[in-house]
């Protein structure tokens, strides 16, 4: 704020510095006048109402009257605030690598001095907390440890050569193997990220085990020559889990991916838009990870039947109202809404939670599948049939009438009293089957985890799964369950 050509006495820093700085600004001032060499020093002053953080550089140089002060007075205050920001995302980030259930490591590649093409190591450089948690040590004691600490929970003597094989080649690689120190399961997923490796570890081992019961059975039917049907389901149904896996880590490979370079990004980002950008595609990304591999966990824990139901006498239509608003944020980023109907009153014998879960998963399938029109939850009993039930209409792509057929064919196919009991399914306006182009329902041709899920806590809830569909039109899925339980 001062005039070019204005005469500078060492005396303005402690003028203009602030109360808590002043006793520095005085050293400083000390410095100039008495002092001798080089002194660097941080300080905070006032200037129009506004506190700037100037670095103040002054080397003094002879003595008497040849003394000399070269000096040089940097406005930092951007700088500082620009510091904090990415603390506070770096913050933000591990916070939320943190939340994942999967373990995540980012390595770096160390390479020889002499040739620059020669890997001679890793070394960890990011990490989150189930990754501390694994090796049973705090996250700062790994950042920095070479690859070789690793090697015994990998793959031994053969790590470094896979890691090196993974950066040079570019190819990702995915394993399921049984770590001998733990005696878990580990699905470890392995991709370059720029100069280094990011790798993924998933505990597996509940579905390990699910695994090899399945084929302890199908060996049971092929030793006894039980039916071909049933050999041929058995096997079916080995395949659909083998596909689901290698589903879900090639998902998460490329969440992950994306989550790796948005950081090394985020270090280089130009402004604080270009920041919020990079953060925004991370929390995205992690987000969508940590929902699947919570999926992933919810279906191993089905299937090995480790959930228990807890029944209980509630009001089941709050619950169908209360899960419409609370998902009615994401579906208007699609630009849908989600209606409900239903009696005002519904009690109900039966499990909230598993209820909850199961609507949910059918909310939030139709919502990410759904591209126009509104989603519809609707709920109702059959006094007749002692039975109440809810249903989640879409107005999405629909499903092709095989992949209907299969869904239903494992419960009790759709009848006449099915249809009275559920709603109409609404037609999303002006919208045929030709405006799809066949496109809208590819990623659809197999169940997802949410749908099994929801087809396993409909066997332990005693309730039946009916689907109905028509491609462009949409696709309605209703859940009955029975009024009283033996």
């Amino acid at each position: 704020g001062l005039d070019v050509g204005h005469p500078i006495q060492p005396e303005i820093y402690p003028k203009s510095a602030i109360k808590e700085d002043r006793a520095k600004a005085q050293r400083l001032v000390n410095h100039l006048r008495k002092g001798k060499g080089q002194l660097e020093t941080d300080l905070r002053i006032r200037v129009d109402e506004q506190v700037k953080t100037m670095r103040i550089k002054a080397t003094v140089i002879g003595e008497g009257d040849q003394k000399r002060v070269l000096g040089v007075d940097l406005d930092i205050s951007d700088q500082l605030v620009a510091q904090r920001q990415i603390q506070e995302t770096a913050e933000n980030l591990q916070a939320v690598l943190d939340g994942s259930p999967a373990a995540i490591a980012l390595l770096k590649t160390i390479r020889d001095p002499a040739d620059g093409e020669r890997i001679t190591d890793f070394e960890l450089a990011v990490g989150n907390r189930k990754l501390a948690e694994f090796f049973n040590r705090p996250l700062k004691e790994l950042l920095g440890q070479s690859a070789g600490q690793f090697s015994q929970f990998l793959w031994d003597g053969q790590t470094l050569d896979i890691m090196r094989q993974v950066q040079q080649t570019g190819n990702a690689r995915y394993d399921e193997q049984r770590v001998a120190v733990t005696g878990r399961w580990l699905a470890i997923a392995t991709s370059r990220q720029d100069d280094g490796i990011l790798m993924t570890a998933l505990d597996i081992t509940d579905l390990k085990t699910i695994q090899d019961q399945q084929q302890h059975w199908l060996s049971e039917v092929e030793s006894s020559r039980q039916s071909v049907d049933t050999l041929g389901e058995l096997r079916e149904s080995l395949r659909h889990r083998s596909e689901l896996l290698r589903s879900v880590s090639h998902d998460l490979r490329g969440n992950f991916g994306v989550i790796s370079s948005a950081l090394q990004l985020l270090s280089m980002a130009d402004s604080e838009a270009d920041r919020a950008q990079m953060m925004e595609m991370v929390l995205r990304n992690v987000r969508q990870a940590t929902d699947m591999l919570t999926e992933l966990l919810d279906y191993s824990r089905l299937e090995a039947g480790q959930e228990e139901r807890t029944m209980g006498q509630f009001d089941v239509a709050p619950l169908f109202h209360e899960l419409g608003q609370s998902l009615q944020p994401a579906a208007s980023q699609q630009g849908l809404h989600v209606e409900s109907a239903g009696p005002e009153t519904l009690v109900i014998y039966g499990d909230r939670l598993h209820i909850h879960r199961m609507a949910q998963n059918l909310i939030i399938n139709a919502i990410k599948y759904t591209h126009v029109g509104q989603i519809t939850v609707n709920w109702g009993s059959n006094t007749e049939q002692a039975q109440w039930w809810f249903s989640v209409v879409d107005t999405g792509p629909g499903l092709d009438y095989q992949l209907v057929a299969l869904m239903n064919a494992n419960g009790e196919m759709e009848n006449e009293s099915t249809r009275a009991a559920s709603q109409p399914r609404p037609v999303a306006p002006d919208k045929t089957a030709s405006d799809w182009n066949g496109a809208g329902w590819t990623s659809l041709r197999g169940e997802g985890i949410g749908l099994r899920i929801v087809r396993q806590l409909a066997r332990l809830l005693e309730a039946r799964l009916v689907v109905t569909s028509e491609i462009g039109v949409g696709t309605q899925f209703v859940v009955h369950f029975p009024m009283r339980y033996d």
